[in-house]
């Protein structure tokens, strides 16, 4: 009997530790000052991962005059950051965004490969370490002073398994998401989903004055150096796929952007007023033993009212590397725009790689439909060669929405 009481007992304590453990899990931080995220940050992660939720207000991410390198706020992977709720319209975009982080100057940043970034999200790839970063709204102090020049990044993501970005925006940022990019980032999968990445002041080119970088950044790694074959990885949720869907984009340099050999989804989204100078991006590689963007994913898209950086700049896509699966994509001009000449959906550039075999292949386009401009499907490249206009019958879409979005 007395053995039995004291089993109990244990029982009893172990109960008891474990639910206060648990709750520690949860913590608000104090506010939506880049250190009071950070103290709320690395004390839920020494408890092993939890979430952390900024309260609702909006609040200077640093002080005036403040500067910073690297990452001012770094979240290990199991660690979720989460605004206040937001109220959401029936198609999952919200209406409006109760936490806001201000940048309150003009904070010099640069316009290095990466810049100055507000959160770095990094793991090791453990899949039990997803990370999720949601209902928060950064907004750079270009949107109060037009004319301002400081440039930095919003999100890096390296290194996480199944992260999720969503439910976010990000206005006035330079640069806004990169995942996998820079010299000492891992691969990362994952999602960013139901965001506006949104700018409606700055300038795409020359590249050196730029005041407009990239919405999104994909690459799988620059330290991977496999050139994957595009049956493997099309369709596929791969350990370096990212999944853009359900997002808006405005005005940059380019919406998204890939390469070192990565895999992103652009789905179910909107970009609209863009610059024409290349919506979508793979990039080549310049230098050996690295490798160019592989395949991008680019269907149900709208591509509207597009306003043109100069007269000759009238394309959606731009392709330097790899391959595409272009289908049920919209697009029409607005009407200020150059529109001078014909528009395309594709165009391919080859000869910009140090290697061949990453030059523009293996390109499938179908069901794209257009309005009140005339279009080109296609510039460069040979049909039925480097391009093909149906569908490969061996390709089937990963389901949509991503599982990671059904919360």
């Amino acid at each position: 009997m007395k053995k039995l009481l004291i089993l109990i007992l244990i029982g009893i304590i172990f109960f008891c530790f474990k639910t206060t453990s648990a709750k520690a899990l949860d913590v608000t931080a104090k506010s939506g000052y880049w250190k009071d995220i950070q103290d709320a940050v690395d004390l839920v992660a020494a408890s092993g991962g939890g979430n952390v939720y900024i309260p609702e207000g909006t609040f200077n991410f640093v002080n005036v005059g403040e500067s910073w390198t690297g990452a001012r706020v770094i979240i290990p992977a199991g660690v979720n950051l989460f605004g206040a709720r937001t109220e959401r319209y029936e198609n999952g975009s919200v209406k409006e965004w109760k936490t806001v982080l201000v940048m309150p100057w003009d904070m010099p940043g640069d316009k290095s490969y990466v810049p100055p970034h507000w959160f770095l999200i990094q793991g090791n790839l453990d899949p039990n370490k997803p990370s999720r970063f949601s209902d928060i709204k950064i907004v750079g102090y270009r949107e109060f002073n037009h004319s301002a020049t400081g440039f930095y990044l919003g999100i890096r993501v390296s290194g996480v398994a199944n992260f999720r970005v969503d439910h976010c925006s990000l206005k006035e940022i330079p640069d806004g998401i990169q995942v996998g990019v820079g010299w000492d980032a891992q691969p990362a999968y994952g999602v960013i989903d139901h965001c506006r990445l949104e700018n409606d002041y700055g300038i795409p080119d020359p590249y050196n004055q730029r005041t407009t970088g990239y919405g999104i950044d994909v690459y799988r790694s620059e330290n991977i150096y496999e050139w994957v074959n595009i049956q493997d990885i099309a369709g596929q949720y791969t350990n370096y796929t990212v999944f853009i869907e359900d997002c808006y984009f405005t005005k940059w340099r380019h919406a998204v952007l890939g390469n070192h050999g990565g895999h992103y989804v652009l789905r179910h989204s909107v970009i609209e007023h863009g610059w024409a100078y290349g919506e979508v991006d793979l990039h080549p590689i310049y230098t050996s033993p690295h490798v160019a963007m592989r395949l991008a994913e680019v269907y149900d898209n709208r591509f509207i009212n597009l306003d043109d950086w100069t007269p000759t700049a009238n394309l959606l896509i731009a392709q330097n590397a790899g391959s595409v699966l272009v289908f049920n994509n919209y697009f029409n001009a607005a009407p200020w725009g150059n529109n001078i000449g014909y528009w395309s959906l594709l165009q391919i550039s080859n000869g910009v790689n140090y290697n061949s075999t990453f030059n523009p292949q293996d390109n499938y386009l179908w069901n794209n439909s257009y309005n009140g401009t005339p279009a080109q499907l296609v510039i460069g490249g040979v049909e039925n060669q480097t391009y093909f206009l149906y569908k490969p019958e061996w390709y089937t879409p990963y389901p949509y929405p991503h599982p990671l979005t059904l919360e």
